[in-house]
């Protein structure tokens, strides 16, 4: 694969210099040679040890470069016990391949309770260097208001202390609070969750039907 990856780029270059409209296929047959390299000495390796591929933020995935790898990859691997694949998104793959869905295995991830919530929120002020005045109530605070999601608390946090340059203090939460969660229903629930809702046209908008279902004040999404 090291030797091959030198040639197969300056080819590709040689191929968009004189081709800008190069073809998948142009593409396809060009990158064979390379990626029959890669499966040959990753069986190699498979034979004696464990190898996991680890995917994030699938829901992101551009999603050609997603149906090409589980072709090239995840399908003729998809029996080897040493292969394992690890994907982690806002939402469920649609894998082509019945042999990929049907040992697919989802592991929903809760939400982080109290303790978690805290140390979440403690590794933040940490790593992004802001500090946190009267910590136990302004932590507890934060989590009751996420319910501990990560994301949320992530981006809560991230508005409540200007983009992590300022201190996390009680005092933010009054002049604050009400944009911030404005923000936050909209970045999270509207952006992540509602506008991936597709009902049919059966059905009203989602977020009417959120709105309606409001009172009830726990929902099943």
């Amino acid at each position: 694969v090291r030797a091959l990856l030198p040639e197969i780029i300056e080819r590709k270059r040689a191929l968009y210099a004189s081709r800008r409209d190069a073809a998948a296929a142009d593409l396809r047959e060009l990158e064979a040679p390379l990626i029959q390299a890669f499966l040959d000495e990753l069986r190699v390796i498979l034979a004696w040890r464990k190898v996991a591929l680890c995917l994030d933020s699938t829901e992101k995935a551009y999603r050609p470069a997603l149906n090409r790898l589980e072709e090239c990859l995840l399908l003729p691997f998809s029996a080897q016990p040493n292969f394992l694949l690890v994907a982690a998104g806002q939402e469920r793959v649609a894998w082509n391949h019945q042999e990929i869905r049907h040992r697919i295995r989802p592991y929903p991830l809760a939400n982080f309770d109290s303790k978690w919530g805290r140390m979440q929120v403690e590794q933040l002020a940490r790593v992004k260097q802001f500090p946190v005045e009267d910590g136990d109530a302004v932590i507890e605070r934060i989590v009751n208001l996420t319910v501990g999601h990560p994301y949320s608390t992530y981006k809560l946090v991230d508005m409540l202390t200007d983009g992590f340059t300022s201190s996390l203090a009680p005092h933010v939460f009054e002049h604050r609070l009400t944009n911030c969660l404005q923000q936050l229903l909209d970045l999270v629930v509207e952006g992540r969750i509602l506008a991936r809702t597709q009902l049919g046209d059966a059905y009203p908008p989602a977020r009417k039907i959120l709105w309606l279902l409001a009172p009830l004040r726990s929902i099943e999404l």
